[in-house]
């Protein structure tokens, strides 16, 4: 009886122990995520840096330029013309707005959730115009490939 009880005590043991050996030699599973997939949480900087400056230029009239200005010193182009792009895109929202739509600054959420008629299709004009000549003061000889991606928009 003894040699059974000592027998089981000593496979229980060995046992266990190499299914202890085995759970930490065993491989972690990782996951992968497609390469389209956003790499960080909230807002991408460039429509954090849109929702900023199309905030500050409607209500702060005393410092309008403060985010854009930021952009600038830092030399910030990419981000500068993303910005521009994404103006133009809530543009052609705005004039293609029906009496009394509105639409959203950031077409996909967040940010301050600004939302925008058809009146504010002209302030965007002006803004859009302010950051071509900051992207033009960084970046001289963008001009014309700035002029060529602008699709006209009618009145």
């Amino acid at each position: 009886m003894k040699s059974l009880i000592s027998f089981l005590f000593v496979s229980f043991f060995c046992t266990s122990f190499l299914f202890a050996a085995d759970k930490s030699t065993k491989l972690k599973k990782r996951v992968h995520f497609h390469a389209s997939v956003k790499k960080h949480d909230g807002l991408s900087p460039e429509s954090r840096f849109l929702d900023e400056i199309s905030h500050e230029f409607f209500n702060c009239p005393e410092n309008r330029y403060k985010t854009l200005d930021l952009l600038v010193k830092e030399k910030r182009v990419k981000i500068l013309k993303t910005v521009y792009d994404k103006i133009n895109k809530t543009i052609f929202r705005c004039f293609s707005l029906g009496e009394g739509e509105n639409t959203a600054v950031l077409i996909h959420g967040g940010g301050r959730r600004n939302i925008v008629d058809r009146r504010f299709a002209l302030w965007f004009l002006k803004l859009k115009d302010k950051i071509h000549e900051k992207i033009l003061f960084l970046e001289p000889a963008e001009e014309e490939n700035l002029e060529a991606n602008v699709d006209e928009v009618e009145l």
